[in-house]
């Protein structure tokens, strides 16, 4: 009877030990992150903004224009996501801005055929000026992610 009782007592001690090997296992992916991944996908995203920007790109608003010039930039491998709201003035001091009514938000997608996993997000926000004032004020969300 002792051996038994011995045998069922390492039974018991094994199947434990292997449930919480199980679950060690089972979150070390979810714990680990790619630090250095992140950061210069969040440097891609920043970069690309940039320039969109300083090209003028951005201020065509411009659909398909915008759309081939991110394609252009993006690097293989990756998808991103450009949502672009746009504001005009509500004054003639151009102090305030409402929803603009002429340009509607736009969402240009690259690299449909993979959904969005841990996408980076930048920012950033410019203006579209007609005869030295300012006509938009817009903000551009970039989402970049691996493909």
């Amino acid at each position: 009877m002792k051996g038994f009782a011995f045998t069922l007592d390492a039974l018991l001690a094994m199947i434990i030990a292997l449930a919480i090997l199980t679950a060690i296992y089972t979150m070390m992916p979810k714990a680990q992150r790619d630090y250095f991944l992140e950061s210069y996908e969040t440097k891609i995203a920043n970069d690309i903004l940039i320039v969109l920007n300083k090209n003028g790109t951005l201020e065509t608003h411009d659909q398909t224009f915008i759309r081939n010039a991110l394609a252009e930039l993006l690097p293989d491998g990756y998808g991103g996501r450009l949502n672009v709201y746009v504001y005009e003035c509500s004054n003639p001091t151009c102090d305030s801005f409402v929803i603009s009514n002429q340009i509607v938000p736009y969402a240009i997608t690259i690299d449909k055929s993979t959904p969005e996993k841990d996408p980076v997000l930048a920012k950033r926000s410019f203006l579209t000026f007609d005869k030295n004032r300012i006509k938009y004020y817009s903000i551009a969300e970039l989402r970049v992610w691996l493909a």
